[in-house]
């Protein structure tokens, strides 16, 4: 997935609620992510998410999201690249 730097970045999984319950947890090149001001952890109903305020290239990772519960575990990922915003100036002298 590619993102132009500075845009906010969302991603999400569906994660179906039944017994026993799933532990959900968002990893950025194998580290544990928690929320904070860069980064928001959410659930919306099924959906999971993940929102990068105002990406930056350093934001370019692999993203994984986990769910566990005691009879196992599945995970997805991607990878995510955020182009550099250019700057152009023009000399009109």
């Amino acid at each position: 997935m590619k993102l132009e730097a500075r845009k906010e970045l969302t991603l999400s999984c569906q994660v179906r609620r039944g017994s026993p319950s799933a532990d959900v947890h968002w990893y950025r090149n194998g580290k544990k992510i928690l929320s904070d001001e860069k980064y928001k952890i959410t659930t919306e109903g099924d959906t999971m998410k993940l929102s990068i305020k105002e990406c930056e290239a350093t934001d370019s990772a692999t993203y994984r999201c986990d769910v566990i519960n005691k009879l196992g575990e599945v995970q997805t990922e991607c990878c995510v690249q955020v182009l550099r915003a250019f700057r152009f100036f023009i000399d009109i002298n």
